[in-house]
């Protein structure tokens, strides 16, 4: 086994241990001893790959965007109608947002940039930049005539702000336990009726 490997091998062991050490603990309790101990490596490990806890959770927070991506495999269909489609990608986004774990992350780095510390915005801005599976069906689209012609990460941006704001948050918050087919059909409806092309 390579020394390359081994060294990829120890900083998974170390974010998998990340991972679930702040889902069940939160962020702010466990230090960066704890999270040595319980990933079985030294503290001198630990910091040679993680300066402090945010280096940690920004690197989470990337490997939960990378699962995102790999999840999203939709590709425009000129023959399949564009509200089904939606309604396609619309699911895609939120099977991997609303998972058990996702879920509790999100609740853990929503806390950190209600804090102030200024390390999401910039993260969040490259998130929308690097999810070219929908931004490439949107260009797709447009192309067909189906959407209008708009900067597409405007549009992406804003299925984004209709998918966290009228599905993810109240999940997120407890002020409902799931999404429904009907509030699916309902987002894609409002989306296509203020950027499809009538």
């Amino acid at each position: 086994m390579s020394s390359e490997i081994k060294q990829l091998s120890k900083k998974e062991e170390i974010i998998s241990a990340s991972i679930e050490i702040f889902v069940n603990e939160g962020f702010d309790r466990p230090t960066m001893d704890s999270i040595a101990s319980r990933a079985k490596v030294s503290k001198r490990t630990l910091y040679k790959y993680f300066s402090n806890k945010h280096a940690l959770l920004d690197e989470i927070i990337f490997r939960l965007v990378d699962e995102k991506h790999s999840s999203l495999n939709f590709k425009y269909s000129k023959d399949e109608d564009i509200l089904l489609q939606i309604q396609n990608i619309i699911k895609h986004k939120t099977d991997h947002l609303l998972c058990p774990s996702n879920l509790k992350l999100a609740k853990i780095i929503l806390s950190e940039a209600l804090k102030g510390e200024g390390f999401l915005k910039d993260m969040l801005e490259e998130v929308l930049r690097t999810e070219r599976v929908t931004l490439e069906w949107i260009k797709q689209a447009q192309e067909d005539q189906k959407l209008l012609k708009e900067e597409p990460l405007v549009i992406l941006d804003f299925l984004n702000e209709l998918v966290n704001g009228i599905i993810f948050f109240p999940i997120l918050f407890g002020k409902k336990d799931q999404v429904t087919k009907k509030e699916i059909e309902d987002v894609s409806r409002m989306f296509l009726f203020l950027k499809g092309v009538n």
